[in-house]
């Protein structure tokens, strides 16, 4: 069910991820042409997608890449499902994330004020941090944006939610409700941690 309890009919959604391959997608580096892989970063390995740093030869290089599924959207739901086997994730610790808002791959990679990320919303998927404290997920970084919270404009480039701390390798899912340029709210395991307006 939606966080909001209603279930829409099985053909209302749709499968962005199918399990096998991302040839629907593209992938964008920062330094790359839109579309050319870097490192066999981006894999799907048994019917799960799988983000990989063991081809960096040991360093994260400040390459960051981002997944595009192709279309636009704007009132939708999107639900994830994460875990962070290992302990690197890119040039952080156990940190990832789903931009819900942004631009086409061949336009994202450019002269931003954040180097290597698009202008976008992006609700940052986090588990513990390095020390095994505590550390929300489902957070929002507003990289070359900014949203409006409480009726006022901030310009704060990432809030932290109100969720609890995943530890270790456990799956946490994660449900984003995009309401276009209105409204967007952030669940965790089915209850809201986070809400925001005027993307």
């Amino acid at each position: 069910a939606t966080p909001t309890g209603v279930q829409p009919p099985e053909s209302d959604w749709k499968q962005l991820f199918n399990r096998e391959d991302l040839d629907d997608w593209t992938p964008g580096f920062e330094g790359f042409p839109a579309g050319e892989t870097h490192n066999n970063t981006f894999r799907v390995e048994n019917g799960i997608l799988n983000v990989a740093y063991d081809e960096y030869g040991g360093s994260f290089d400040d390459t960051e890449g981002h997944l595009y599924y192709p279309g636009t959207f704007s009132h939708f739901a999107v639900r994830v499902e994460y875990r962070f086997p290992d302990t690197l994730s890119g040039g952080t610790f156990r940190n990832s994330g789903v931009m819900v808002h942004g631009p086409e791959p061949e336009n994202a990679l450019g002269d931003e004020e954040f180097s290597g990320f698009p202008d976008s919303i992006e609700v940052q998927l986090l588990g513990q941090d390095p020390g095994g404290g505590d550390r929300t997920t489902a957070n929002l970084c507003t990289p070359g944006t900014q949203v409006v919270m409480d009726g006022d404009l901030t310009t704060q480039h990432c809030i932290s939610s109100s969720s609890d701390t995943y530890r270790g390798d456990q799956w946490v899912t994660v449900t984003a409700v995009v309401r276009g340029n209105e409204e967007i709210r952030h669940y965790v395991e089915g209850e809201e941690v986070l809400s925001y307006t005027e993307p």
